[in-house]
């Protein structure tokens, strides 16, 4: 998980390499013109881990993120397990008083199942499991994970559990803006959570195969360690995107959509985004391909500077 080594290509000379800005800043265009037309809201957020790029579209409007809240309190236990304040080995209960409907396999399993916190944990990002969310936030103490967010984005906010209707009646939501989502994974990719192992233990967990927007957009070519939300009236998704040269975090986020509920545009956005950060992937910053995409006749040349 440890981020690879930056590679500096810049020729000697000081020349202008602004090419792979500008294929950034029409990503940037075309997204804000997206979101001009967007029948709701649409947030978008691009940090090129490697290049140093980045991009917001109505990035610091702060709306609903379903479960991607999800994320933080994955990363409160595996932070207060590192210190010794939890054991996430250990077996815990799911009480009564954690049961939710929504997502998730754990309200129709027997109540006596044993699940350690790591299970727990799993549950709560590879299938969203709700009642494994709840006992996670037992485990891990709500207050703690709302100082964790307050610490990193104050723009974002655990306010209640999951699925507790009565709180949503009121009013009370967990929200995030796409800036603050991206927030939490640029922080584990670097190793700035707590320490290099404990982001890195975060981010096999957000690694695990599963059903969201960013896995059905890119399909299974590329990792990605992400985490899905939604509510009535949008979807979000928020993730690292393996590239070899250049890693990605994008964070997309719709509201406002009851009609088509925000999947739609998030997988499209997600591909819009890849198609553009996959050319800065592929081809050095002055236009040339890396050698193992610079193909002729089926065959890599010996340089990747040959003349045709």
């Amino acid at each position: 998980m440890t981020p690879p080594e930056r590679r500096d290509e810049r020729p000697a000379g000081g020349e202008n390499l602004a090419g792979p800005a500008m294929i950034f800043d029409r990503l940037r265009r075309t997204l804000e013109a997206r979101a001009a037309d967007y029948g709701g809201v649409l947030a978008v957020t691009v940090i090129d881990l490697e290049g140093g790029l980045r991009l917001d579209v109505n990035g610091d409007v702060v709306l609903g993120c379903g479960s991607c809240i999800k994320i933080p309190i994955l990363m409160t236990l595996m932070g207060r397990h590192a210190a010794g304040e939890i054991d996430l080995d250990a077996v815990y209960p799911v009480t009564d008083a954690n049961r939710s409907g929504g997502a998730g396999i754990l309200p129709y399993l027997r109540p006596d199942l044993p699940l350690t916190g790591r299970d727990l944990a799993t549950l709560m990002i590879n299938l969203s499991d709700n009642t494994a969310t709840n006992a996670g936030i037992d485990l891990a103490g709500l207050e703690n994970v709302q100082s964790l967010i307050a610490s990193m984005t104050p723009q974002a906010v655990l306010r209640r559990r999951m699925q507790d209707w009565s709180a949503a009646a009121a009013g009370v939501e967990n929200v995030a803006t796409s800036a603050a989502m991206a927030a939490w994974l640029r922080r584990l990719w670097a190793g700035a959570f707590h320490s290099r192992e404990v982001s890195d233990a975060c981010l096999r967990v957000l690694r695990y195969p599963k059903d969201g927007l960013l896995n059905r957009a890119l399909g299974g070519g590329v990792a990605i360690a992400n985490k899905p939300g939604g509510l009535n009236g949008g979807k979000s998704d928020v993730g690292i995107v393996w590239q070899t040269r250049r890693p990605y975090v994008v964070s997309i986020m719709t509201a406002f959509v009851f009609q088509r509920n925000g999947t739609e545009e998030v997988v499209d956005v997600a591909r819009l985004v890849h198609e553009h950060m996959a050319i800065l992937d592929k081809y050095k910053p002055m236009g040339v391909p890396h050698l193992e995409h610079f193909v002729r006749d089926g065959r890599a040349p010996g340089s990747s500077l040959e003349d045709r």
